[in-house]
């Protein structure tokens, strides 16, 4: 009886805020951009490369990133936003402030493909938290075609604090947390700077 009482009273409150807004479930988008980190620098011999980057959203809810709910944790909103354009958008930037070039005739292709990105919020009364995480599978491909590295990129994001509704800003430091993860990877680095194969001459052995 007890639970049927508590969700009457959440049905009741969803119906009331929903009439005085007129527009708790109309979905809006956001937008994030890369930020430039700090102690950014340019990589050596990076302005010899020509990078073309691709990439491609697989995951399981598209465009969908998170959702908005009420104090009472009922979803009144959903979140979306354009994941494979504002990931390739943000990954360009992040190579160009390091020094690459970025065309579409690039020698050296990067296809990054989002797995997961997606954050929840957790209603409070007058705290609330948001919980949010990335998965970004990242593969390096030369001119002839071959793929000469690959990684999967885990990123995790928490943040607690009072009314808690900047969704944008949410997904602007997610985002940003994941491509600078990567970007510090010494390894993809050195792989997207390998423009060309290295040739070893065979030593004949008598």
């Amino acid at each position: 009886m007890n639970e049927n009482i508590k969700t009457a009273a959440k049905l009741a409150a969803f119906a009331g805020a929903f009439a005085l807004t007129g527009c708790a479930f109309v979905p809006y988008d956001v937008h994030p951009t890369y930020n430039l980190p700090a102690n950014v620098v340019k990589v050596p011999g990076a302005d010899k490369v020509v990078v073309d980057v691709d990439v491609k959203d697989e995951k399981k809810h598209r465009k969908q990133v998170s959702y908005v709910v009420d104090a009472y944790g009922i979803e009144t909103a959903t979140v979306s936003m354009h994941v494979s354009r504002d990931f390739k958008s943000a990954i360009e930037s992040a190579l160009k402030v390091r020094g690459y070039n970025v065309s579409p005739s690039g020698d050296t292709k990067l296809v990054v493909v989002v797995k997961k990105f997606f954050f929840k919020p957790i209603a409070g009364i007058l705290t609330g938290s948001e919980k949010g995480s990335a998965v970004l599978l990242v593969s390096v491909i030369n001119a002839k075609g071959h793929k000469t590295y690959s990684t999967e990129v885990d990123q995790n994001y928490k943040e607690s604090g009072l009314f808690l509704e900047d969704h944008g800003e949410t997904a602007r430091r997610l985002m940003n947390d994941s491509i600078n993860k990567l970007f510090s990877n010494r390894y993809f680095i050195t792989a997207l700077s390998a423009v060309k194969e290295v040739s070893i001459p065979k030593i004949n052995v008598h």
